[in-house]
């Protein structure tokens, strides 16, 4: 019996270790409303970076990257220096 349950757990484990790699990239899009102002969020995750797009329906759009690897935060706000 404790073969078998040993088994079942290696294959569980080889199933996650197989499959994980799949889900890795994840992508979430939100929506919020406040005051009669429209904000779209977009996050886009891969491994240990990170991407968020930030716009604002008046067309300012703010970019930030997250790259915990490098320990470095990156943020454009959109505006442009003539």
């Amino acid at each position: 019996m404790a073969k078998g349950i040993c088994r079942a757990l290696m294959a569980c484990g080889l199933a996650i270790a197989i499959t994980s790699p799949l889900f890795s990239d994840v992508k979430i899009k939100t929506k919020r409303e406040s005051g009669g102002r429209t904000t779209e969020d977009t996050i886009y995750i891969k491994g240990p970076r990170a991407r968020r797009e930030i716009n604002d329906l008046m067309g300012v759009k703010i970019v930030t990257i997250l790259q915990c690897d490098k320990g470095r935060y990156i943020e454009d706000c959109g505006i442009r220096c003539r």
